[in-house]
């Protein structure tokens, strides 16, 4: 997936990982794309007790999106 950022063409990578940094899920976007709607295509089915994301992921969507699944949400607000 291609969209135009501000360097040009580009993608974003979003990743979800275990404690140790491994990827458990990936989800490609333009480089246009925001953040914050991809959060819960990209946890889902992933077992977890917790979410830690940084302020990009800030909506109340996501929080809603983390506790369905049983875990804690822990994202800094903007």
């Amino acid at each position: 997936a291609l969209g135009r950022g501000c360097g040009g063409f580009g993608t974003k990578i979003h990743a979800a990982v275990s404690p140790l940094g491994h990827p458990v899920a990936l989800h490609l976007t333009g480089a246009n794309a925001a953040d914050s709607p991809h959060l819960p295509t990209l946890i889902a089915g992933v077992p977890t007790t917790a979410v830690l994301a940084d302020k990009g992921y800030d909506a109340e969507s996501n929080r809603q999106a983390i506790r369905s699944q049983g875990a804690e949400p822990c994202i800094p607000p903007r």
